[in-house]
């Protein structure tokens, strides 16, 4: 009893080993979902396959959809493990609106709109992108400003969603198994991991999103709450989707200002994920590490010393 159980509840590594296939029933729904969307295709174009590519043809409603589904299930199957096995609030992961909330969640958003907005410049400043349309030559203002909200709703689903999962439930369960440094490593090769079916994912993929999963937890560590680490996943999504329409990526497409990637390799601008996968890119998280630690350090989102340890 004592390798599965402590003071009559499932120990936390066991609790994180059973949610991890419980939250990736998710990818299922979003197949189903996908798979409804291309046999609708199907049968209305009377059995011919789309000419495109079929990342590239679904449109965003069934994105958001699938978003706002997965958010769901997560928020589901989290607050039943939560009242199961933890015995404890959900909203007790980091979601209750404690002092600085605001200031966390309004940084976060400034952070990774500043650095995602940089990256891109810096792409086209280069060579590696160039701007060959927007979307207000080909759609109205009212198209654009519900296309707007609909990514908006598509990156606030996602961001809530994976980081109440793996910067929420995962990760502060495997807290209280070890070092921290385990529960970040752990959490974020298991969020790297959720990733793997993407479009032309490769292990520079993995490696990017590990880190990024690495910076989020960091985010958690310093404030102990969610609101920074959502943020700026919601900000990193909605710019780098809603503002900015790069082909390729299996995700999204129809953003305000049209992108051409114009070097396409792994160096640079990455594979058909687009953006963020290149190696210069692997110092984007490095960077907003840093400014997070330093804004720690100037008291700004609380010390690095939180209750006397250090958070790594």
């Amino acid at each position: 009893m004592g390798l599965f159980f402590r003071e009559g509840r499932l120990r936390p590594a066991w609790r994180v080993i059973l949610y991890i296939p419980a939250y990736g029933l998710v990818l299922v729904w979003g197949t189903l979902l996908f798979l409804a969307y291309l046999i609708f295709i199907l049968v209305w174009s009377g059995g011919q396959a789309p000419s495109s590519s079929i990342p590239e043809e679904i449109p965003l409603p069934i994105w958001i959809a699938y978003s706002v589904l997965a958010l769901g299930w997560t928020w589901v199957v989290t607050w039943g493990f939560r009242a199961l096995l933890d015995r404890e609030p959900l909203l007790s992961l980091g979601l209750l609106p404690r002092p600085g909330w605001l200031k966390h969640s309004a940084l976060g958003l400034l952070l990774f709109s500043a650095l995602t907005l940089l990256w891109t410049l810096f792409s086209l400043g280069v060579g590696w992108m160039g701007i060959v349309g927007s979307a207000w030559e080909r759609a109205s203002g009212l198209y654009l400003a519900l296309s707007t909200l609909g990514f908006a709703v598509f990156a606030a689903a996602v961001a809530v969603g994976e980081e109440l999962a793996f910067r929420g439930y995962i990760l502060q369960n495997l807290l209280r198994v070890g070092r921290p440094l385990w529960g970040v490593t752990i959490s974020s090769l298991v969020f790297a991991g959720f990733h793997i079916l993407n479009p032309g994912f490769t292990g520079l993929d993995f490696i990017y999103l590990a880190m990024v999963g690495a910076l989020l937890a960091y985010a958690y560590l310093i404030t102990r709450q969610l609101w920074l680490p959502i943020a700026m996943h919601f900000a990193a999504d909605f710019v780098g989707l809603g503002l900015f329409d790069i082909p390729g990526r299996g995700v999204p497409s129809g953003g305000l200002i049209r992108i051409e990637i114009l070097e396409f390799n792994v160096w640079s601008t990455g594979g058909v994920m687009g953006p963020h996968v290149g190696l210069f890119d692997l110092g984007l998280p490095l960077v907003a590490l840093l400014i997070l630690w330093a804004l720690a350090r100037l008291g700004v989102l609380g010390s690095p010393r939180s209750g006397g340890e250090n958070p790594l």
